[in-house]
Order: C-alpha cells, then sequence, then structure tokens
C-alpha cells in the first residue's frame, strides 16, 4: 500500500501547502524505515565473538596443568558478557590451523574478534611462535615448519574496520635444545590496524612458575566484573599482576585501536534515541559522548538517524484541509 494519500484536485491555496507537508512526511517515514532495516541488519550480523585455546598435555614439553582451567574460566566470563566463544583444549597443529581458520572466516564480518591463547610460546628465527601439543620444538626448523606463527594470526584479523584483540599467556619456561636457536616466551609483536595485543610478562621475559597462572586468574576475574572497555581492562591488569606477582611478573599492552573496544557495548535503543532527539542540542551533545564512552557506535548512520527524529520531534503539525472532489 502507498504510505502517502493520493489528491485529486484541491483548491491551490490549500493543495500546494498540503502537498508539500505530506510530501515532508513520506520523506521521514521512508528514511526512518532505511535507516531502522539498514541499523537491525548491521546489529544481526556483526556479532562479538572469541576463540579460546588451552593447551595443557604438550608431546615436546612439561604439562601446564593450569592452561585448560584457565581457559573455560575465561571462556565462561566472556559468555556472561554476551560473547560468542569457540574453546579449544589441548589442540594439535592442524586441529588448531582448521579451528582458527572457521574462527578468522566469521571474524570478517564481525564487530570483535578476540583469541586468547594458553601455552607455551617461543621463538625461532627472529619470529614468535604458538606451541601446539603434537609438536617437538628440536630446532628451527622444526618450529618454522609446524609451530603456529604469531604475525600470521595477527595479520590474518586485521580488517581495519573493527577491533582484532589477542591476549596471550604464553611466557611460560620451556626446555629447549642448547645452541638451537629458540628461546621460550615471547617478543614484542608488532599490531596491525585496529589491533589491541596483551602478553602475560614483558618481551623477552618469563612469568613465574606456579600452580596457578597469575595473569590467567587475573584476567579471568577481570572479565567477570562490570563491563569496561578492553583498553582500560587489560592496563588495569597490568598493576594487578605486577602487584599479586611482587613486581615478578609485569604484563605487556600495546595497541593501534582508534577508539575503545568493549566485550558488551551499550546499545541505544529506540526510546533512548527518541529521547536524546527531545534534548536541548548541547545537553545532546554531552549525552552523545557518555554514549560513546560506554562503547556505543554513534557514526554516519547513527547521526542520520537521530536527525531525522530532530526533524520530526520540531516539524509542526501539518494543517487540517478539506478537499472537494471535481469530476471533469
Amino acid at each position: 500500500m502507498d504510505p502517502c494519500p493520493r489528491f485529486f484536485r484541491s483548491p491551490v491555496s490549500a493543495g500546494r501547502a498540503s502537498f508539500r507537508a505530506v510530501a515532508r512526511v513520506c520523506v521521514l517515514l521512508l528514511a526512518l524505515a532505511l535507516l531502522g532495516a539498514s541499523h537491525g541488519r548491521a546489529q544481526e550480523a556483526r556479532e562479538r565473538i572469541a576463540f579460546v585455546v588451552g593447551n595443557t598435555g604438550h608431546d615436546g614439553a612439561a604439562a601446564l596443568p593450569d592452561a585448560g582451567r584457565a581457559a573455560r574460566e575465561i571462556a565462561t566470563a566472556l559468555e556472561r558478557q554476551g560473547v560468542e566463544v569457540s574453546l579449544l583444549l589441548n589442540a594439535d597443529a592442524a586441529t588448531f590451523s582448521a579451528a582458527f581458520e572457521s574462527f578468522a572466516r566469521r571474524a570478517e564480518a564481525a564487530a570483535l574478534a578476540l583469541v586468547y591463547f594458553g601455552g607455551y610460546g617461543l621463538r625461532a628465527g627472529g619470529s614468535d611462535y604458538l606451541l601446539p601439543t603434537d609438536l617437538v620444538p628440536e630446532n628451527v626448523a622444526a618450529v618454522q615448519a609446524r609451530a603456529i606463527r604469531l604475525d600470521g594470526l595477527i595479520a590474518r584479523l586485521e580488517t581495519g574496520d573493527r577491533p582484532a584483540v589477542l591476549i596471550l599467556d604464553a611466557s611460560h619456561a620451556l626446555d629447549l635444545p642448547a645452541g638451537g636457536g629458540l628461546a621460550p616466551g615471547l617478543g614484542a609483536p608488532v599490531p596491525r590496524r585496529e589491533t589491541l595485543i596483551a602478553l602475560s610478562a614483558q618481551p623477552g621475559t618469563l612469568a613465574p612458575s606456579g600452580e596457578r597462572h597469575v595473569f590467567s586468574v587475573a584476567l579471568a576475574e577481570a572479565l567477570a566484573g562490570e563491563s569496561e572497555s578492553l583498553d582500560r581492562l587489560l592496563s588495569d591488569l597490568v598493576e594487578t599482576v605486577r602487584t599479586r606477582s611482587a613486581g615478578q611478573q609485569v604484563p605487556w599492552v600495546t595497541s593501534s585501536l582508534s577508539a575503545p573496544a568493549f566485550l558488551d557495548p551499550f546499545v541505544p535503543t529506540d526510546e533512548d534515541f527518541a529521547r536524546l532527539a527531545a534534548m536541548p542540542e548541547q545537553q545532546r551533545a554531552f549525552v552523545i559522548e557518555i554514549w560513546r564512552s560506554q562503547g556505543a557506535r554513534f557514526g554516519p548512520a547513527e547521526e542520520a538517524r537521530l536527525a531525522v527524529l530532530i526533524e520530526e520531534a520540531t516539524t509542526p503539525d501539518a494543517p487540517q484541509f478539506s478537499f472537494e472532489f471535481i469530476e471533469e
């Protein structure tokens, strides 16, 4: 059904004014319909997803009993924040690669993609690698052939238009052949566009050994708390781990994010937008900044949506006219 009423002939004095008023209403209705549809599709399509890995048993290294337990706790905390989690435990090279590639394809259309890895990291030939459970790190060639290269993961997650977050609890002591060109732990990975990276210890250093990993325990606790930006959460985590380890372990964070990233961002409702449109301009700007500080997206589409509502709120009701039908 055509939403705009059809008019036949009317007195000129009333007809032109009425036509303009009705045309304006029709344009506003159409804009709202289009914006609402596109906003709904974006909200449905852009989910927040996480890939959580905990490697406990290894063919070529001592077991890390806490890695699997921590991965489960972190996965649970993320799910409670509304994040869709893929949990992978004790992953060999083939399983990790297949699962990560599946995750990376989904992450291309996500609003946020997060990877957590608990296990061993090591350096070989100047690059950082994550150790799958079935690899015995005998030499550089073996690691380069079958380990998970970290800069490859970072590059695969990059899209440039949404946050990619990597949190790596991989700085653990690892027995390696002497003189083999291998070193335990991780260096300083370089973030790509819109990427946030956190290591459980400073580049080139190792976390102290213990039954429970200080970093992963503190991370799970932080994720279970009130929602805040990941930048702030990880910054606070650095100080928490430093304090709990008496300065023996200091996490490292680097970021190229252009705006704060949230696991559970504020999403304004239609009612929120209607109230915003009714506010004075100065108060409206203040509220928008509060929304943004809570993770709300407020880009060109949201600005256009607000403009339509403001126009609607400030446009007086069209006058009522009577029309006469003229038969030819």
